[in-house]
């Protein structure tokens, strides 16, 4: 009989060997979607129409890349085209804001809460929310004064500087500093030429139910801060906390307490 030849076969392919360490590589659709939104990132207040080579230039993305990314951008209305060919954010934007807002607690409630500061006050009133390590203005109304802090709605300040800043911060970590626990012992804070120069503010904490939902603030040029005193922005500002607070359904017993308590010290 023949012999049978030894049936051959194919040699296993080596596995490559694991490198610890190296970060594993993106699907291709999440790279393509943060290099979409670093293009919307690079918007702002001081520069809201930038040309293609602008953009390249603040994304460090090239022109082809670019043009392919914006197509898609503009197709969804999250990027506009002028005809003298500079782009800027689109009107989903708009939406998305609303959306924002919403998602952050009662537009109407918060909205009236600040004209009434405004008007007490005459300067700019704003409820601001922490985001990460930082705060977002959500809502704003500006003082009818045209010498006045400029802070509009999505603009982002540094958390634990400012007074607002300060109040989400001692409300929301472990209040470690001696500052931190005043603040959360009177639920109010002022502060000046932090942010800005010749600015000031004061502020106070808003809760709802689940914990704390935000700080209102009055914010305005110094001299006009200081004409309205120290002590009638405690006022203005601790009564409205504590009233939406209570509409807000957050618990606003101690912020009474501490409010009666340093009208006490007063009287």
């Amino acid at each position: 009989m023949p012999s049978r030849r030894p049936t051959s076969r194919p040699a296993a392919k080596a596995k490559s060997p694991s490198r610890r360490g190296e970060p594993k590589q993106q699907p291709k659709g999440t790279a393509a979607l943060e290099r979409g939104l670093s293009v919307l990132s690079v918007f702002t207040d001081e520069e809201p129409f930038l040309t293609l080579s602008d953009l390249s230039r603040k994304t460090g993305l090239n022109k082809a890349t670019l043009l392919r990314l914006l197509h898609s951008l503009e197709a969804l209305r999250f990027v506009g085209h002028r005809e003298d060919g500079h782009y800027h954010i689109g009107p989903i934007a708009l939406r998305l804001g609303r959306l924002y807002q919403a998602s952050i607690g009662e537009a109407a409630l918060i909205s009236k809460s600040l004209q009434r500061l405004a008007e007490v006050t005459g300067e700019s009133a704003s409820f601001m929310v922490r985001e990460g390590d930082a705060r977002i203005c959500v809502y704003r109304v500006n003082s009818k004064y045209q010498i006045r802090d400029h802070v509009e709605i999505g603009d982002v300040r540094p958390l634990g500087k400012g007074a607002p800043g300060k109040i989400l911060a001692a409300f929301s970590e472990a209040s470690a500093t001696a500052s931190y626990r005043q603040i959360r012992a009177e639920f109010f804070c002022v502060s000046r030429a932090e942010i800005e120069r010749d600015a000031a503010g004061a502020a106070s904490p808003v809760f709802r139910v689940n914990g704390l939902a935000g700080a209102l603030a009055v914010t305005g040029p110094i001299n006009r801060m200081d004409e309205l005193g120290e002590e009638k922005l405690r006022d203005v500002l601790l009564k409205e906390a504590i009233d939406l607070t209570t509409h807000l359904g957050g618990n606003a017993a101690s912020m009474q307490d501490a409010f009666d308590a340093h009208a006490g010290v007063k009287a």
